[in-house]
């Protein structure tokens, strides 16, 4: 007779457990994190409105251990926090019974390894404000449990790609902070595009990826 296992979710900005399985009744779903533990969720549109039962959104969560904000970053802190709901950027679903299954997360928002979160536009916004860039693309990476970013670039045929990247490097430490600076910044030849000009992300990486595999 085997072992039964059991899965909960809690984060730092929970302080804690805030959902998990019940003893004795383990979902048979691999993705499933059980259902609230002295807290309130509310699975949201982007919008912030609730989603039927079934229907994929992000997990938004309230109560007593919800954290108050990220320490002198009003940012960030602004970004996750309405009215005391957290969003954490996971994408769940919950059936008609509260239970919850995780789905991934949302591509836009980044938990970095040392904890703090950045969402792709915040660097976006940085990039448009630095001269000898032709395009460029900031590309969520995850690895497990782990995440960080990935800044790809198309510098123009002029430029020094060395000064470029220490430019870029300097900008987003001085305009977000350095927990922002990208984990991989690498000079590509042109950003994929597709339907209304919108980054292929994923096409992207995989091809940066099979690239140094090959070399």
């Amino acid at each position: 007779m085997g072992i039964p296992l059991y899965n909960y979710y809690g984060l730092t900005e929970t302080t804690g457990i805030c959902i998990a399985e019940p003893l004795h009744q383990a979902a048979f779903e691999d993705n499933s994190i059980g259902v609230p533990v002295d807290s309130l969720v509310k699975v949201a549109d982007e919008a912030g409105n609730p989603v039927p039962a079934g229907t994929p959104g992000e997990l938004c969560i309230y109560g007593a251990g919800v954290f108050q904000g990220y320490f002198k970053n009003a940012t960030a802190t602004k970004a996750v926090l309405n009215n005391g709901w957290f969003r954490t950027g996971d994408v769940v679903v919950q059936n008609e019974k509260g239970w919850l299954y995780l789905h991934g997360r949302l591509s836009d928002i980044v938990k970095l390894p040392s904890g703090e979160r950045i969402e792709v536009r915040a660097v976006d916004d940085v990039l448009e404000s630095i001269a000898g860039l032709n395009d460029w693309a900031v590309c969520p990476l995850r690895d497990w449990e782990r995440e960080s970013i990935a800044l790809f670039i198309v510098p123009e045929p002029t430029v020094d790609h060395e000064a470029l990247v220490k430019q870029i490097r300097h900008a987003l430490k001085e305009h977000i902070g350095a927990f922002a600076l990208p984990a991989l910044i690498e000079p590509v030849s042109f950003i994929p595009r597709g339907n209304h000009h919108k980054v292929l992300r994923h096409q992207l990486t995989e091809t940066y990826f099979q690239t140094v595999k090959q070399a």
